[in-house]
């Protein structure tokens, strides 16, 4: 509570800034009031000095006043936080009070919605009691309209029912026909493929026999020019083993047993290689799946043939009264190169550096003797054929232009007998080509002409017969050998 004395300077901010429930005091109700209030008049008024107006119970009053002040503070203080506790309860039951009050609006709400729904039901009830008491004869009425439906459809079903077994019977005797056209056209075609299957066996049978004869066919070319470099081996160790016994040629007929053991290893391996590849198509293996053979790569001769012939027919007396072997070199008759060697133009060293050799004629000479005939049919009579479409060239030079052509293309398989012919041509041409665009050299010294760089027969000869580089040789061999005509022996 406030006393009748309380200004408004004494009160809170908060508390004037509120202004309700606070009673100011009139000028008859609070006498000290109105006492400050005339003695302020006075003092502004009139001016006077302050010790005429002063009283002397005012320094009483102004600590009464203080004093009062105080109190009410405190007792203001109170009573405003007693308010606001009470405004603290109040809200906690208003927000208590409203929750029950939603609660119970909610269950009200429930009960509302239960009851619509109960009489809506008990007025449908009503509903279909009135309905079924009041139509019994219109579902009679209904029943039977369905029934007459049900018999209707019934028997269109069964009339559906009657034309679908006439169209299954028709279907059937047509499934009947086209089943009989089926197996016909079935066996036809199990005969067709039959046919078929067994034209495919042959013909993998063909191409099983054509991949054998290929390779057949390889390994005897290979087979040729291992053997033409066998027989030279053997002719050559024929002469050395007249010649005379010195370390020189001691060790020259060493190196040509080993280069002939060589060759026989060569062929021994070659024919193993072929036999197993051959096992392998015949068996049903691919010839391209299959590793390649290599083909033998034969090393150069230790010596010069030729030029070895020479330094033996330049060897001591002794050895003019022994004869070379007649049947090795194909001679008619019992003649011995010193014989033959004596109507030559003697050997002199006057002749100028190193100048290519004349080529082996012996090999040439001993395969149009005694060429051997090869492995297959095939080989031979393609042979023939380009031997007589060429009888420049014996068989020899033939097999080795084969060779060169098959290395130039990858295969000769597929190409037929004119084809090769056409092949083999060309490659002459063009090695003819060669060999004229080389110039010749001027003869010097003693009017002899001096031996071209260039071999003729290299090209046509296997490995074994490269040329050899050194000095000019005469050609040994009598009129009786069959020289091919490039040869450039004088």
């Amino acid at each position: 509570m406030l006393s009748p004395c309380t200004t408004a300077e004494d009160m809170p901010a908060g508390n004037m800034a509120d202004g309700d429930g606070v009673c100011w005091p009139t000028a008859e109700e609070d006498p000290c009031r109105l006492q400050a209030r005339g003695v302020a008049v006075q003092t502004e008024c009139e001016k006077q000095d302050a010790e005429t107006l002063t009283d002397k119970d005012t320094e009483k009053l102004l600590k009464l006043l203080v004093g009062r002040r105080e109190l009410l503070k405190d007792t203001y203080q109170e009573v405003l936080d007693r308010q606001i506790q009470a405004e603290k309860q109040l809200q906690v039951q208003i927000k208590q009070l409203r929750q029950q009050n939603e609660e119970e609006t909610q269950r009200h709400k429930v009960y509302i919605k239960n009851i619509q729904d109960l009489t809506i039901k008990k007025e449908e009830a009503r509903k279909k009691i009135e309905k079924e008491r009041r139509e019994p004869s219109q579902k009679e009425q209904d029943l039977g309209a369905e029934l007459l439906k049900l018999q209707s459809k019934n028997e269109s079903l069964q009339k559906e029912h009657n034309e679908m077994e006439k169209k299954i019977t028709d279907l059937l005797a047509e499934q009947m026909a086209e089943r009989k056209e089926w197996d016909a056209e079935l066996t036809a075609l199990r005969k067709k493929d039959s046919q078929v299957n067994q034209s495919a066996i042959e013909q993998m049978e063909t191409v099983k026999r054509a991949e054998v004869m290929s390779l057949e066919s390889r390994r005897d070319l290979l087979l040729i020019s291992l053997e033409e470099a066998e027989k030279e081996a053997e002719v050559t160790l024929s002469y050395l083993r007249v010649a005379p016994s010195n370390s020189e040629w001691i060790q020259l007929k060493q190196r040509w047993d080993a280069r002939l053991a060589g060759i026989h290893q060569m062929k021994t391996n070659l024919q193993e290689q072929f036999e197993t590849q051959i096992k392998q198509v015949k068996n049903g293996t691919k010839l391209s799946n299959l590793p390649s053979i290599m083909t033998p790569n034969l090393t150069p001769p230790p010596s010069d043939p030729s030029l070895m012939l020479q330094r033996i027919a330049f060897a001591p007396a002794q050895m003019s009264s022994q004869s070379m072997p007649s049947t090795d070199i194909g001679l008619h008759g019992k003649s011995s190169l010193p014989h033959q060697h004596s109507h030559s133009v003697p050997f002199t060293p006057s002749f100028p550096g190193n100048v290519a050799s004349a080529p082996n004629l012996l090999g040439a000479s001993q395969n149009s003797g005694t060429s051997e005939v090869p492995g297959t049919d095939k080989l031979s009579k393609i042979l023939e054929k380009l031997q007589a479409r060429f009888p420049q060239y014996n068989k020899g030079h033939l097999t080795n232009i084969l060779q060169q052509i098959k290395m130039r293309r990858g295969t000769l398989s597929g190409l037929t007998v004119e084809a090769l012919c056409q092949l083999v041509e060309t490659h002459i041409e063009q090695h003819q080509l060669k060999e004229s665009a080389i110039p010749a050299a001027k003869p010097i010294g003693h009017g002899r002409p001096q031996y071209p760089a260039a071999q003729r027969t290299t090209t046509f000869l296997p490995p074994a017969y490269g040329g050899y580089s050194g000095r000019p040789q005469k050609c040994f061999f009598p009129g009786v050998f069959h020289v091919p005509d490039h040869c450039t022996a004088t």
